[in-house]
């Protein structure tokens, strides 16, 4: 799958920062809309994006195993832990080299 470059950032180093912060702010922002209580289901739309899933996604087709580790080792009931949260969504970018910006810090 490949998104958009909406932004016109040609260098893919600085693509990727905003990218990173972008994501991680969105990511703040559903937690402190509550949108776990309110709306569970767009909130995994919008998770689905993020990279740590992404890859998993991709291959799952032909490989479902790992999709399932990746959401088993991903699932909680303590959806209104904000610490927990915050650290999910770092957690997610870490995989993939990014860790410049952390969540509760943007």
């Amino acid at each position: 799958m490949v998104l958009e470059n909406k932004l016109g950032i040609e260098d893919s180093l600085k693509l990727a920062e905003v990218e990173e912060k972008l994501s991680k702010l969105h990511a703040k922002q559903l937690f402190e809309k509550q949108l776990f209580k309110d709306k569970p289901a767009g909130v995994f739309e919008t998770l689905s994006y993020i990279h740590d899933y992404l890859l998993a996604m991709e291959r799952s087709p032909i490989r479902d195993i790992e999709m399932k580790h990746v959401l088993k080792n991903a699932l909680t009931t303590e959806t209104k832990n904000r610490a927990l949260y915050m650290k999910g969504a770092d957690h997610s970018y870490y995989y993939e080299g990014y860790n410049r910006f952390q969540t509760e810090e943007l």
